[in-house]
């Protein structure tokens, strides 16, 4: 509002004519063809506040387009100070544009202006992210969001900044809910698709940390919640055995080893499972399940491995 205050109706006398509001109006629109916003809205004003009494044909016709150019001119100059970071300014800009286009049930402007500001709060949360301010880029973009409820993008960016901070709870609530919106409708695929990918991402992120604490149950709690939204993602069923395999605990190996197999479809990761069964099956002394995993190890790096265990196994 503070860019607006300088539209001040300057220079032109209480004994306002009808060919000094008309002089305005054409100013008014050669500036705009010069991409001179700010200055075309002041004399647009001065055309709506003081040709508003006015009863001349031409006047009357003047205030109509003037009201109706307004919110065009009004997000141009918004965009304009957006382009120059000045994103304030520019949602004080969009803000009125928003307001003068409701004034005249113009929906496709105030649709527009609302566009613009949600696009402002996202640049400055982006800008923010980049910085490494997570936190404060959340709160940016949650502006835009209570603004732009359906909107998924920055639903996204929030998702990505909690991320960021290792906070894959948070992460995790949102992305799910966007995922979720792929059943609704098909406009939402694509972000959908998005959603999953960096949520499971962050559940591998946060089962690799789990793993790196020394923290087991956590490691696969993580992996649980991206089975819990797709339950044959390969790589999660790999890395729960293969976890599992690495703490020794070898009773997980044979529990989540079948589901692991029967989900995966690289022979050599297949193989690997059936491998990692077979040696959890020999710690514990079941030498004949052993052999019978270990004969199923077909490809990848273990098959000499598994040869030489059947070997040892048969004597």
């Amino acid at each position: 509002m503070a860019v607006v205050a300088v539209f001040v109706v300057s220079g032109v006398s209480a004994q306002t004519t009808a060919a000094d509001v008309l002089k305005k109006f054409n100013e008014a629109t050669e500036l705009i063809q010069q991409s001179k916003f700010n200055e075309a809205i002041a004399n647009f004003e001065i055309v709506l506040q003081k040709g508003a009494s006015m009863t001349d044909a031409q006047v009357v016709q003047a205030v109509t387009e003037a009201r109706k150019k307004m919110p065009v001119i009004l997000v141009a100059r918004g965009k304009q100070l957006a382009g120059q970071k000045k994103f304030e300014e520019a949602i004080g800009v969009f803000k009125m544009a928003q307001k003068r286009a409701q004034l005249n049930s113009d929906m496709r402007y105030t649709a527009e202006a609302k566009k613009f500001i949600v696009a402002c709060y996202k640049f400055q949360g982006n800008d923010l992210l980049n910085a490494g301010k997570s936190a404060e880029a959340i709160e940016m973009y949650k502006q835009g969001a209570a603004i732009d409820k359906n909107n998924t993008e920055l639903r996204l960016l929030i998702a990505r900044s909690f991320g960021a901070m290792n906070n894959y709870a948070e992460a995790s609530n949102i992305l799910k809910e966007v995922i979720a919106l792929e059943k609704r409708h098909d406009r939402y695929r694509k972000d959908a698709q998005a959603a999953k990918l960096m949520f499971n991402n962050f559940m591998l992120k946060g089962a690799t940390k789990s793993v790196e604490a020394n923290k087991y149950a956590d490691a696969i709690k993580y992996l649980d919640e991206i089975l819990s939204v797709d339950a044959k993602e390969p790589k999660a069923h790999l890395m729960k055995v293969q976890i599992a395999n690495n703490m020794k605990k070898f009773n997980d190996v044979i529990k989540f080893g079948p589901v692991a197999a029967n989900a995966l479809t690289d022979p050599a990761e297949k193989s690997s499972v059936n491998f990692f069964m077979g040696s959890a099956y020999g710690e514990m002394k079941n030498y004949e399940k052993a052999i019978e995993c270990f004969k199923k190890v077909t490809a990848g790096e273990y098959v000499k491995l598994a040869k030489d265990q059947i070997a040892e196994l048969s004597k």
